[in-house]
C-alpha cells in the first residue's frame, strides 16, 4: 500500500498525497461515484453546461454539513485544517482580557523564565539547555501551585521537565527569548510583557498583557512547534494540523467529563483514511491513532494551554490508564466557532 508521502505510483513525480490519493481515498471515491450517478441522470447540450452543473454540484456539496464533522461543512473543515487563523467565519480567537490566565501552565512558565532573565542573561549548560538549579526551582513552584504530574520523576536536566522545555522553545520561536553573547536573554518584546504585567498587577489590569502573550505562544505552538517529533509515525503529524477541529469537538462536547476515547472515535469518524496510513505495531491502527490523539491533543496541548481539565483513573497496580477530559471556561472565552448547521449528509456511527 502506497503511503501519503511516497512517490505516486502513476509516475507523475508528485507525492501520493498530492496526486492520486486525492481521487483514490474512500471519501473521494464515494463522492466521485455519487457525482457520476447524478450526471447519468441529466441531459446536457454542451460541455459548458456539463461543467456548470458539476461546479454547482461541488459547491452545494461543500456547503452541506455532514454527520462526521458534527455540524461543519467540508468547506469549514478545509479552512480549519489549512487556514485556522485566517478564517473568522469558522473559527476566531480572542486575545483580550482572558480570565485567570496567570495560572495557565504555559503562561506561568514563560513568566518564570522571563523573571529569571530580568536582571541579566542565563548561561546555558554545555548542551545548550537551561541551568539545572533554575529548572529545579521552577519545577518545584510549578508542581506546588500549577500542575502536579501523574508520576514524579527526578529532574536532573531541562529535558526532564517537558513543560518547561517546550516553554523555552516556544519563547525562542516566538521571538521572546534568544541566545546573545553566549547567554539566554529575553527580548524587548518579552520585557514589555513582563513590565506591563507587573505594572498591571498593581492596577488589576494585567489580563490584557497576559492575553497577548498567551495568543502569541498559542499560535507558535500550533503552527511552528513540531508536536509529533517523538512519535514513531510521520502520519501522526495530521493530529497537529487538525487542532482546530479538536478544539471544536472539545467545545461542543466538553461540558462534562468524557473519556478521551470518545474524542478519538470522533476524530477517526471524521478522517477514516488515517487508518490506512498507520501501521499496526503493538496495537490496532485505530488504537494507535486514539492513543496519539489523546496524548498530544489533551496531555500536551489543551491541558498545557489551560483549555481542558483532565482527570485520571489508576488501575490496581497504581498506573494511570484511563483519562477523562472536559473543557474549561477559558476555552469558551478564547475560541469562538461558527454556529452549527443542521446535519444533512451521512450518519454518525458512534456516540
Amino acid at each position: 500500500m502506497t503511503k501519503r508521502n511516497e512517490p505516486c505510483p502513476c509516475g507523475s513525480g508528485k507525492k501520493y498525497k498530492k496526486c492520486c490519493y486525492l481521487t483514490q481515498s474512500n471519501s473521494a471515491k464515494a463522492f466521485n461515484q455519487e457525482l457520476k450517478e447524478v450526471l447519468q441522470q441529466q441531459a446536457f447540450n454542451s460541455l459548458d453546461n456539463v461543467q456548470g452543473f458539476v461546479d454547482n454540484y461541488i459547491n452545494e456539496h461543500s456547503n452541506q454539513s455532514i454527520a462526521a464533522f458534527h455540524g461543519l461543512t467540508p468547506d469549514d473543515m478545509h479552512q480549519l485544517l489549512y487556514q485556522p487563523f485566517e478564517s473568522p467565519s469558522v473559527i476566531s480567537f480572542n486575545s483580550s482580557n482572558l480570565p485567570e490566565i496567570s495560572q495557565v501552565p504555559i503562561i506561568f512558565l514563560a513568566l518564570e523564565l522571563a523573571k529569571a532573565m530580568e536582571e541579566g542573561g542565563l548561561k546555558p549548560t554545555a548542551k545548550g539547555n537551561l541551568p539545572q538549579k533554575l529548572v529545579r526551582q521552577i519545577y518545584q513552584a510549578y508542581t506546588q501551585s500549577i500542575y502536579k504530574p501523574k508520576y514524579e520523576l527526578p529532574i536532573n536536566k531541562e529535558e526532564d521537565f517537558y513543560d518547561l522545555n517546550v516553554a523555552r522553545h516556544l519563547m525562542m520561536l516566538s521571538g521572546l527569548m534568544r541566545k546573545y553573547g553566549g547567554e539566554f536573554v529575553i527580548t524587548k518584546q518579552m520585557k514589555r510583557y513582563l513590565n506591563d504585567t507587573q505594572a498591571g498587577n498593581k492596577q488589576a489590569g494585567s489580563e490584557q498583557y497576559l492575553s497577548e502573550l498567551y495568543f502569541a505562544l498559542f499560535k507558535t505552538f500550533c503552527l511552528e512547534f513540531n508536536w509529533a517529533y517523538s512519535s514513531y509515525d510521520e502520519s501522526y503529524g495530521f493530529v497537529q494540523q487538525s487542532f482546530g477541529f479538536s478544539l471544536y469537538l472539545l467545545g461542543r462536547f466538553g461540558d462534562s467529563f468524557k473519556h478521551t476515547d470518545v474524542y478519538g472515535d470522533y476524530f477517526i469518524d471524521a478522517f477514516p483514511d488515517l487508518l490506512l496510513e498507520v501501521e499496526a505495531l503493538y496495537s490496532s491502527p485505530e488504537d494507535n491513532i486514539k492513543g496519539c490523539f489523546s496524548f498530544w491533543v489533551f496531555e500536551k496541548f489543551t491541558r498545557y494551554f489551560g483549555l481542558a481539565e483532565l482527570q485520571y483513573t489508576a488501575n490496581e497496580r497504581g498506573y494511570f490508564c484511563e483519562t477523562e477530559v472536559k473543557a474549561t471556561p477559558l476555552l469558551k472565552s478564547f475560541v469562538q466557532f461558527k454556529k452549527r448547521t443542521n446535519v444533512i449528509k451521512g450518519n454518525c456511527s458512534k456516540h
